[in-house]
């Protein structure tokens, strides 16, 4: 027999959870660093886009006893790729996209 997911676990993978949303603010402010030129707007906006990502660690990394136990390892992992990928996306700005 198949379960239902369940709306908690549906919203975790559909990614509209807070800590997902975070990380969705966290690629904007990557996406808009692509587009300026200034070198200070570029560092203010690395740094917002580390914070939201960090704080979306925080708060989506939790376990949840009313999740599967594959989800919750998913969400374990996942957060952290985001942060190192935000990582990647800051170095490829300052390196080779504007090459301040």
């Amino acid at each position: 027999m198949e379960e239902e997911m369940d709306s908690g676990e549906l919203k975790e993978w559909v990614g509209i959870k807070p800590a997902d949303l975070l990380v969705y603010a966290s690629c904007v402010a990557i996406v808009a660093m692509y587009f300026t030129k200034s070198i200070l707007l570029d560092s203010a906006l690395s740094v917002v886009a580390i914070v939201l990502c960090i704080i979306s660690c925080f708060v989506g990394m939790r376990a949840d006893e009313n999740l599967s136990g594959f989800t919750n390892v998913v969400k374990k992992v996942v957060y952290p790729v985001c942060l190192v990928a935000i990582l990647v996306f800051i170095y490829l700005n300052f390196t080779r996209w504007n090459g301040h």
